[in-house]
Parts: C-alpha cells; structure tokens; sequence
C-alpha cells in the first residue's frame, strides 16, 4: 500500500472514534466503512462520507500545523539587528581639552562661522594676531614640540569633516567636527604634520582634508614692541620656557620684594598673587619656528 494512503486511513480512522463508524479499511482496493455491527457500507454514500471525513482531516492537521508555526514563533525570540550608528562625538567640543580657547578667543572663532574665506583670514589677522606664536609657544612648553626642532610653516585651515580626536590624556576618540579652525604644523624630519584644532589644542588625526579649505600661512616671527613683553604674544608657560632656553632673566614680586627665579620656579608660582616676568627689551626679536633670540642692538 501507498504510504500517503496508510496515512491518511490513519488519521481518518483517529477522527471517527467518536462515532458509530467503528472502522475504515481498503478491502480490494476499494474505501469501506465498517459499523458497531461489523458490516461493510461501500458505495456513493460511503463515498461521500469519505469525502467529508477527509477533507475534516485536512482542515484539522492544517489548523494543527499552523498553531504549531505560531507557537513555534512565539517560543523563538526574536533577534533585532541594526547598522553600526555612524559616531556621533565632536572631537573638539565633547572631548576634554587640551587647553581650552580663552572666552574671548572663543568669541573669535565663533565669528567665523559662514564667513568668506579671505574674510575669515582678515578676521584673524586683526583680532588674534598672535594665534600662531601663542599655540606653537605652548606645544613647545608642553613638549608636544621640541625646543631644538624646526617648524617649517604653520597654515590655517577652515571647515567640517569626519576626524579623530586625542583628548588631554591622549586616549582617541573617532567623530567628527563642524565649522572650526585647525592648525596645520610642518615639523622638519617629521613624516607628517600635526593637525591641531586651534578650540581645544587637541590633536585631529585622519581628517578628510578635501573637505577643508586654507585660511592663510602664519608667520612665527615677533619683535617686542614699546611697553610690551612676552604674555603680548605666547602664554605664561611659553614665556617661562623661552626664556628658559635663551637664558634670559625671570622675576618674582614686586617692589622691594622683586627677586630673580629659575625657570622651574617660577611654573609653579600663582601669578594671581604674585607678579612674574621676564626681562625683554623693545626691540628683541624672537622666531619661534627656529627657536631664535635676536637681542635688540640698543637697550
């Protein structure tokens, strides 16, 4: 006998126990049922009963199997899979700084924002004239620059892009920047230039540079001019130090009190409290991109 026959007389059989149906058997091939007397019913109305008892069979192993999906389906859990989010961290604003941009200096870059490029530069050059000689002064006092390496060129650049940022204690972050000012630094015997957001001084690695456009090249060059001293172009910091390299001498206190101090010294004096300063005359030059002292001729 055909398996698939064998099956379904199977499960014809399971629905009609309930009934006075007792049996259905192939007798010479052919369907019959047997009833509570035992006695074989073939024919159109066997037939017909057939035909109903399958097709209830049919109906009920369908309504079985697809309890059996649904159930399979809830007892499964389901899995959400989504796309890696592209990162969302400004590296110059949500990361720590290096050094912060004084609120002033914040105001200025603020000022750039939808500005023409040659207006930007222009912006620059008028109110933060010393930006190049004051950032490339605290990366030498950091460290970050060698005292005895020389910077070939310092450019400005403009713009927003993707980027990876290194925070104050130099761990990276990848993201992004919108609308800033980045200082491109060309170090001699170094493969690379560093890439500096001028916001925050953090460094910016792999920068889609396409995506920048060139403000203008600054000079490092600076002579000190009437009533002026060093904090006119470079931080503390950077003044300490270049006067630390050049020899040059370093006062505390005022008055009566005024007395000379090592460089080491006066780093950790609060200049909130007491008065600090390095001895420069007008006329003193000075290049911070060959780490150079001119001393005026007259003084």
């Amino acid at each position: 006998m055909n398996p698939k026959n064998q099956q379904r007389i199977d499960s014809a059989k399971a629905a009609w126990k309930a009934t006075k149906t007792r049996a259905i058997e192939l007798k010479d091939g052919v369907l019959v049922m047997i009833d509570d007397l035992g006695t074989p019913r073939k024919g159109v109305v066997a037939g017909m009963f057939i035909g109903c008892i399958l097709t209830l069979v049919v109906m009920l192993l369908g309504i079985l199997a697809a309890s059996g999906i649904s159930s399979l389906m809830e007892d499964t859990p389901i899995v959400k899979v989504e796309a890696p989010a592209r990162p969302n961290v400004n590296v110059v604003s949500d990361i720590t700084p290096v050094r912060a941009a004084t609120a002033r200096q914040q105001d200025i870059l603020n000022s750039l924002v939808g500005k023409p490029h040659a207006e930007q530069d222009k912006i620059l050059q008028e109110q933060w004239p010393t930006l190049a000689t004051d950032l490339i002064g605290w990366l030498r006092a950091l460290g970050e620059i060698q005292n005895d390496e020389a910077i070939e060129k310092v450019e400005l650049f403009y713009g927003s892009t993707t980027a990876d940022g290194a925070d104050v204690d130099g761990e990276i972050h990848t993201g992004h920047f919108n609308e800033e000012l980045l200082a491109e630094i060309t170090v001699t015997g170094r493969e690379n230039p560093l890439l500096i957001a001028v916001r925050c001084t953090n460094g910016m690695f792999n920068v889609v540079r396409g995506a920048l456009h060139p403000v203008g090249v600054r000079s490092l060059e600076f002579t000190i001019g009437e009533g002026q001293s060093l904090v006119n172009y470079v931080s503390f910091p950077a003044a300490i130090n270049i006067a630390n390299v050049h020899g040059l001498t370093i006062q505390a206190g005022r008055g009566k009190t005024l007395h000379k101090v090592t460089a080491e010294d006066a780093i950790k004096i609060d200049t909130a409290k007491t008065l600090v300063r390095v001895i420069v005359y007008k006329g003193d030059h000075f290049d911070l991109g060959s780490m150079t002292y001119t001393p005026a001729t007259a003084k």
